[in-house]
């Protein structure tokens, strides 16, 4: 399910999308969806964790991908950037955002400009993910440019539970290590808050015993 697979050579290409200090642009493919499915099969972590159905999110109040670029993601991003562990510390890092379920059927897309640039006040570097690319041999999703590997946040789901409130199912890898998380947000408190319910899951790539 997970192994790589060969890869028709992408011809489109349009820019990428840099944020914070220092950012420089970055060439990315335009065949999006091509290039993520590519990074499911050649990276077992990446796809271990994002492509698993966890906790059901369903019901009528879950929102569609297009519905997930609000206040209450914005603020969940934020949250998990925070938790995220430095396990390289000093060395630097790009962040990529993703939205909605990864499979091979699709279902998911990467964070628009505008959404990215909410971050731009954190200093990170934060490019689209329609410009990652893999490396194998490393198990990890690499920044094209910096050639650095790159922590991928990924709003999975979010279901209004009211007016205000929400719960929103997350994913974050870096390199092998991910891990899936629920959140409660509500955005009637100013500022919007995100609070961390509970790890679905998460592991470290390493193998089971």
């Amino acid at each position: 399910m997970c192994n790589g697979i060969d890869r028709p050579d992408l011809k489109g290409k349009i820019p990428a999308i840099p944020v914070g200090p220092g950012s420089t642009p970055v060439v990315v493919h335009s065949t999006a969806r091509l290039v993520m499915t590519t990074l499911l099969r050649s990276i077992l972590a990446f796809a271990l964790l994002f492509s698993m159905t966890g906790c059901d999110s369903g019901g009528d109040a879950t929102l569609p991908v297009s519905m997930l670029e609000n206040d209450a993601a914005e603020a969940v991003v934020r949250g998990m950037i925070d938790r995220v562990p430095d396990t390289n510390p000093g060395v630097p890092k790009s962040y990529s955002i993703i939205l909605g379920e990864l499979s091979r059927t699709g279902g998911y897309r990467a964070a628009s400009a505008e959404f990215i640039a909410r971050f731009a006040d954190l200093g990170l570097r934060i490019i689209s993910a329609d410009s990652l690319s893999s490396q194998p041999d490393l198990r990890a999703v690499i920044d094209p440019e910096t050639r650095v590997a790159v922590v991928l946040l990924q709003i999975r789901s979010i279901q209004q539970t009211s007016a205000t409130t929400s719960i929103i199912e997350t994913g974050w890898s870096y390199k092998q290590t991910f891990s899936k998380d629920r959140w409660s947000v509500d955005t009637a408190i100013n500022p919007i808050q995100a609070k961390h319910l509970d790890t679905i899951e998460s592991g470290d790539g390493s193998e089971p015993k």
